[in-house]
C-alpha cells in the first residue's frame, strides 16, 4: 500500500496509515539500520498484526522525476493503541541485514589460504545474504577461525574487526546485504563550512586525539559519502534521520578515519570442542571437528600438547577422537589438548586415569589399584592389600631361582584340575 507522507515523501507498507505523524531512523557502522514510525490508521480498519511481521517497509523522496530511497527494511515491531475513533500505530522495522543476525551457526574455517573476505562471503552467502568486500580481499586468515555458536553477522563482525574494518548494512534495496568494509559513496556531499561541530576524544587504544564533525542538512547522503569541511577530506560514518511536523532533517558524523579495536568471542576461553584425528605430522594433529559434521575443512596441523606434558605421552593414532581446547579468547591460539576414550564409562570418577589401545589393552590408574589388562584375557591388578592375576588360557610362573608364596592363606583356583608340584 502507497501512502504519501507529503508532497515529496511517500510510505510502502502493509498498515493502512491515513496520517504519518513522525519518523526516524539511524544508519551507523556495525548495527543494523533501524526505523521507528508512528502514525494513525481509521479505528475500524481490519488487519492481522502477526501477518505484518517481517513485510517491507519503503521510504523515499520523488523530487523532480527522481526517486532517492531513503529506508527499506522489514517490520520488527508493531503497538497500536486506540485514541478516539482512530489508532495510533507505533512501528519498528530493520535493515535486511537484521536476517543474518537470527540463528547462530558453528563451523570451522582450517584452510590458512582462504582470505578474510572469502570465509566472510561463504558464510554471508550460507545464511542467505549477499556481501560486498572492500576489506579483507588479500589478508589470510593464517590461523583458522571458528564460528562457534554465533550468527553470520556476529561472525562478520568480529572477523571485520580482525582486518581493522566495519560492517555497514544496505538501506536502499530491501534486500539481506551488507558490506564488508568501508563503503564507496556514490556523491560528493556539500555542507556549509559554518554550521558544524567539532568534537574532540580520546582514543583508548591508541591514546591518541581524535575527531569528528556533526552537520545537520536538509539534502540526504549516504555512509560512504566524502566530503570537505575546512579544506579536510572527510567521510560520513552515520546518518540519523528524522521527520516531523512535516520537515524532513538529517544528521551527519563525519570522520576522516575510523579505527576499531579487535572483537573477540568469549565463548572460547576454556572451551574444548571434539574432533577426529584424520593425520598426524610429528607432534601436530590435523583435526576433522565434530561441528564441521566430521569432515576436514583445511590443511591445518595444530600442535599436540598432551595433559602429561611430555615425560610419557602417545600421540594420538588417526581416527581417534581428541579434544581441541582453547586457554583464551583468541580461538587462534587452540591447540589438541588429549585424547577421548571411544566409550565413557557411566558415573566415572574424574580422579581415575585410563590409557586404552585401539588392540584393547588397557592401563587403568584408580585412587586405590592399578590394573593392566590384555584385551580383556588376561589382567593383572596391582593394590596395598593384595595381588591380583586372571587369564583366560594358561597361567604360568617362572623364575630362574626359586619361586616363593607366602601369606596367611594361598587359595588357587581353576574350573577344570590343580595340579601342584614340589620338586
Amino acid at each position: 500500500m502507497e501512502i504519501r507522507i507529503t508532497d515529496s515523501l511517500k510510505l510502502q507498507c502493509e498498515i493502512p496509515f491515513v496520517l504519518i505523524e513522525k519518523f526516524q531512523f539511524v544508519w551507523e557502522p556495525n548495527q543494523h539500520a533501524v526505523l521507528g514510525l508512528e502514525g494513525y490508521i481509521n479505528g475500524n480498519a481490519q488487519y492481522i498484526t502477526d501477518k505484518l511481521y517481517d513485510s517491507k517497509i519503503k521510504i523515499w523522496m520523488e523530487k523532480k522525476q527522481s526517486k532517492r530511497v531513503l529506508f527499506c527494511g522489514y517490520l520488527i515491531k508493531v503497538h497500536e493503541c486506540a485514541v478516539g475513533k482512530t489508532k495510533r500505530v507505533k512501528i519498528q522495522a530493520a535493515s535486511g541485514s537484521y536476517k543474518l543476525d537470527q540463528c547462530v551457526e558453528s563451523k570451522s574455517f582450517q584452510n590458512t589460504e582462504s582470505t578474510y573476505a572469502d570465509i566472510v562471503m561463504q558464510t554471508v552467502e550460507n545464511a542467505g545474504g549477499k556481501v560486498i568486500c572492500t576489506e579483507g580481499i588479500n589478508k589470510k586468515i593464517s590461523k583458522p577461525v571458528i564460528q562457534y555458536n554465533e550468527t553470520a553477522w556476529g561472525f562478520a563482525k568480529r572477523m571485520a574487526s580482525q582486518v581493522g574494518a566495519y560492517l555497514f548494512s544496505d538501506i536502499e534495496t530491501g534486500g539481506i546485504n551488507l558490506w564488508f568494509g568501508e563503503r564507496e559513496g556514490n556523491a560528493a556531499a556539500k555542507f556549509s563550512e559554518t554550521e558544524y561541530v567539532e568534537n574532540m576524544y580520546r582514543e583508548i587504544d591508541t591514546n591518541t586525539m581524535k575527531s569528528y564533525y556533526e552537520i545537520d542538512s536538509k539534502e540526504f547522503y549516504e555512509i560512504g559519502d566524502k566530503a570537505k569541511i575546512c579544506g579536510l577530506e572527510l567521510q560520513i560514518w552515520e546518518v540519523k534521520a528524522s521527520f516531523e511536523r512535516g520537515e524532513l532533517n538529517f544528521k551527519y558524523i563525519l570522520k576522516k578515519n575510523a579505527s576499531i579495536s579487535t572483537i573477540y568471542q568469549n565463548q572460547f576461553v576454556g572451551l574444548g570442542l571434539q574432533g577426529t584425528v584424520v593425520e598426524t605430522r610429528g607432534e601436530q594433529i590435523k583435526v576433522a571437528l565434530d561441528i564441521d559434521g566430521g569432515k576436514t575443512t583445511g590443511d591445518y596441523f595444530y600442535d599436540w600438547y598432551p595433559e602429561t606434558g611430555n615425560a610419557l605421552y602417545a600421540m594420538p593414532e588417526i581416527g581417534t577422537q581428541v579434544l581441541l581446547y582453547f586457554n583464551s579468547k583468541d580461538e587462534r591460539e587452540g591447540f589438541v589438548l588429549h585424547s577421548l576414550p571411544n566409550s565413557v564409562q557411566q558415573n566415572t570418577d574424574y580422579k581415575n586415569r585410563y590409557f586404552n589401545t585401539k588392540e584393547g589393552n588397557t592401563v587403568h590408574l584408580y585412587k586405590d589399584s592399578v590394573d593392566f589388562s590384555c584385551q580383556g584375557n588376561h589382567n593383572l591388578a596391582l593394590a596395598d592389600s593384595f595381588i591380583s592375576a586372571g587369564s583366560s588360557g594358561t597361567v604360568s610362573i617362572s623364575a630362574q631361582g626359586s619361586v616363593k608364596l607366602s601369606a596367611r592363606r594361598i587359595t588357587i583356583s581353576t574350573p577344570d584340575e590343580l595340579n601342584i608340584c614340589q620338586g
